[in-house]
């Protein structure tokens, strides 16, 4: 009987390291994280039992699609690293954000312009690539998809085919360490989480506009995303919110972004997608109001869920959340994203991949972690 489990974590983005150490740190795992670009066929040994891809990036596509490997393969389904497929282009932009695209790629140049522009008649055609073509290739290398919310394995299904299968858990976030003060300081407005197309600003913006914000300000974090897209929403929250918007093109470390939302009371995520779940989690753990696309699996996730949140259609109603709703949805944080059912749902799945080699009555014994 195996006295450890060993797991390779391909990861990439560093600021979600802590994210899934908080998750896998259980006593039977032994986990090692690693850059896609560090991936080889000598690292893809049999010394590891599972293969995590945290997202799926260039390099960790070629690699599935080149080696042969002989362990189950599970893929952290975060939302862009399969939403950039051809099938969903424009799929989740809203009728401005969509004209804004494109107007942007022509004002970049001619071609740029007329390359959106047959994608936008043509979104087939993008999947013609070789990138996005090795994608959907690597998809049958993939044991188990991890999506951040049900839905979107659902919505990735009906556009391609999958043989893995699918199972649910999330990242146990850092915003349930005991010594962050979960309180909010302000009644400021946070809309969107990055530069991306997908966060629909401008509707928001035109909505905000038109509302009395008295003093409040309105942050709109633009640090990451399309780089043009983050010149231009913040030449037009300037200009349409002129006493009020105020946009963040910097990075933040996690305690300053989180100051920031502490300062807000509402929080309004525009997109039609799973999207910025780690934020949102933040939010929520905090106590601010929270407005979201209805036809987002979020949205249904968290309803189901029976968190107190709003539709981007009641947003008239600015009144911030009572305390007794705001205990409510903290607690629902815990419940639903708190380490305790994270890490029962971590050791389900690892019976899920593993089967017949893994077995309840595991041995403990603690296991840090390395990095290659």
């Amino acid at each position: 009987m195996k006295t450890e489990i060993n797991i390779l974590h391909v990861l990439d983005d560093k600021k979600f390291i802590s994210y899934c150490k908080n998750t896998f740190s259980l006593p039977y795992l032994r986990n090692t994280i690693t850059e896609s670009v560090n991936l080889s066929s000598t690292i893809l040994d049999h010394s590891f039992d599972i293969i995590i891809f945290h997202s799926l990036r260039n390099e960790s596509v070629k690699v599935l699609n080149s080696v042969s490997i002989s362990q189950p393969v599970i893929w952290f389904f975060w939302g862009a690293d399969g939403f950039c497929l051809g099938k969903f282009y424009n799929l989740f932009l809203l009728p401005k954000t969509k004209r804004s695209r494109l107007r942007l790629a022509f004002k970049n140049s001619l071609g740029n312009g007329l390359k959106t522009l047959y994608k936008s008649l043509f979104p087939q055609s993008i999947d013609k690539k070789p990138y996005y073509r090795n994608l959907i290739k690597s998809f049958g290398k993939i044991s188990i998809i991890v999506p951040i919310v049900p839905g979107d394995f659902e919505l990735l299904q009906e556009k391609y085919t999958l043989k893995a299968s699918s199972f649910h858990l999330n990242y146990v976030s850092p915003i349930f360490d005991h010594s962050i003060d979960l309180s909010i300081t302000g009644d400021n407005i946070l809309i969107g989480n990055s530069a991306h197309f997908t966060n629909n600003h401008i509707e928001i913006i035109d909505i905000l506009s038109k509302m009395n914000l008295g003093n409040r300000k309105v942050i709109v974090p633009l640090s990451y995303g399309n780089r043009a897209n983050s010149r231009f929403i913040a030449s037009y929250a300037i200009k349409k919110l002129p006493q009020n918007a105020i946009c963040l093109t910097e990075f933040l470390s996690f305690e300053e972004y989180l100051k920031i939302v502490q300062s807000c009371s509402i929080v309004i995520m525009n997109h039609l997608r799973q999207q910025a779940l780690g934020n949102i989690i933040q939010s929520l753990a905090i106590g601010v109001k929270l407005y979201l696309q209805p036809s987002s699996s979020l949205y249904k996730y968290l309803k189901d869920n029976q968190f107190i949140i709003y539709t981007i259609e009641e947003l008239k109603n600015t009144k911030p959340l009572s305390a007794q709703e705001q205990e409510h949805n903290r607690a629902k944080c815990m419940e639903l994203f708190g380490k305790e059912l994270q890490h029962t749902k971590v050791k389900q799945l690892i019976e899920q991949a593993l089967s017949q080699d893994f077995r309840e009555n595991i041995i403990v014994k603690n296991a840090p972690f390395s990095n290659y």
